[in-house]
């Protein structure tokens, strides 16, 4: 089913409303610090400790990224950069993927598919990774996505794609 920008406008729009109760000033102001306001974090390629998470992120990225290396969304990274400067990328794209998969624990849904060949790519596709690189590689402003906005344009394109609740990704948990 082919996906229309003024279905994934409504959807996005829908989602949204299904969050403003969560958020206690019942607007949606606190969505939109979520997912609009810069967050400043120490530089991700500083860090020296990862827990298993983290690296089991990175290594499905890794992969991911190294099975599409001639893509047009990573080939001219991987030419400038060559797979050492890459691999150093997953760590922080593999990291991203586990805060959206938090995230997505924490507004109450899972994905029920594979997590290493479906979720983590998913997240990789809505990377800016000219921002990841210049950060991870060139010290660059910190990159820091919107984990809720990621989120968010993930779970529209997944009921895009199927009007069928049981046939979708994520499934939202009782």
């Amino acid at each position: 089913m082919p996906i229309d920008d003024k279905r994934i406008s409504q959807l996005v729009k829908e989602i949204i409303a299904g969050y403003e109760a969560g958020y206690s000033d019942g607007s949606l102001n606190g969505l939109v610090k979520d997912v609009l306001a810069p967050k400043q974090p120490d530089k991700f390629r500083d860090r020296d400790q990862f827990n298993t998470i983290q690296i089991e992120a990175a290594l499905c990225a890794w992969e991911w990224m190294c099975e599409n290396r001639e893509h047009d969304l990573l080939k001219e990274f991987f030419d400038r950069l060559g797979s050492s400067g890459m691999r150093h990328c997953s760590m922080q794209a593999g990291d991203i993927a586990a805060r959206v998969h938090d995230h997505v624990t924490a507004q109450g849904y899972e994905f029920i598919n594979a997590y290493d060949w479906e979720f983590v790519p998913e997240v990789l596709r809505r990377l800016d990774w000219r921002a990841l690189t210049e950060d991870n590689q060139y010290g660059g402003p910190p990159y820091e996505p919107g984990i809720a906005a990621i989120f968010v344009t993930m779970l529209a394109a997944d009921k895009a794609r199927t009007a069928d609740p049981d046939q979708r990704d994520f499934q939202k948990q009782s």
